[in-house]
């Protein structure tokens, strides 16, 4: 409703800010990527139809520079580039969304299936996941220095990604471990970290802390509680299945 009443419209087109929270922005700040991909994954899928690899590859890579504008703002302003922006996020309010944002990371995915087979994903892996982590460091740099309207977009995050996703595909240790715990304790990050932050502050509220302490603390409270709640949560889950598990091999017995 944030972003509704950031509008200046009337009451009754509501509704409108529901749809928008349904289809673009999420009903929480980090529920934007379910959207986002779900935007994201129709047009790779179309695009790569229409237009096959390398075609799609160039025009995302074109609508991710058009959202970079947002990161690199301060770099690029005044400009025809920010001032177009600026009219855009006055109604979009982001560009953080399936059409210039998650769209190319969706691509990515297509992008080992296609050319896995090159050199380039089979030798020295390490090594061109080092160089991507320097470069995404790099520019990190770049624009902590200049700071944006927003900090989303990091060229160096396209390769990286890619790196990082090839050797993941082709390492060996992470199949000897079952990391099932982990998957489901990161959804359970996702979900409930919103609830936590909000508490947090809510807690410290009455503290005399400046910004930066109180921000420190927040963080550390709301990774503890977080942790916590989705380990009680994945327990509380493993009972619950052992207890059905074991209600029907009782009636299985039984019948037999």
């Amino acid at each position: 409703m944030t972003y509704f009443q950031s509008l200046h419209l009337p009451l009754y087109l509501a509704p409108l800010a529901i749809l928008a929270a349904l289809l673009y922005i999420g009903m929480s700040y980090q529920l934007w990527y379910i959207p986002a991909f779900i935007l994201g994954l129709l047009l790779v899928h179309f695009l790569y139809r229409k237009l096959g690899p390398k075609k799609t590859f160039a025009l995302l890579l074109i609508l991710y520079t058009l959202g970079a504008i947002e990161t690199y703002h301060a770099y690029l302003s005044p400009s025809l580039l920010t001032d177009w922006y600026d009219a855009y996020a006055k109604l979009f309010f982001t560009s953080r969304n399936g059409l210039f944002y998650t769209s190319i990371f969706i691509y990515l995915g297509y992008f080992p299936a296609d050319y896995g087979q090159i050199a380039l994903f089979q030798k020295k892996r390490w090594l061109s996941l080092l160089l991507a982590s320097l470069f995404l460091a790099g520019e990190g740099v770049l624009v902590y220095i200049r700071q944006g309207l927003d900090k989303n977009f990091f060229f160096a995050l396209i390769p990286f990604t890619l790196f990082l996703f090839n050797w993941l595909l082709k390492t060996q240790w992470k199949r000897k471990k079952n990391w099932r715990h982990l998957k489901d304790l990161s959804i359970l990050y996702f979900f409930l970290h919103p609830i936590f932050i909000e508490l947090s502050f809510f807690l410290l509220k009455s503290q005399q802390l400046t910004k930066w302490e109180n921000g420190r603390w927040a963080f550390l409270l709301t990774i503890i509680l977080t942790h916590l709640t989705s380990e009680l949560v994945i327990r509380w889950r493993g009972k619950k299945q052992k207890r059905s598990e074991s209600l029907v091999f009782e009636e299985n017995h039984i019948e037999r």
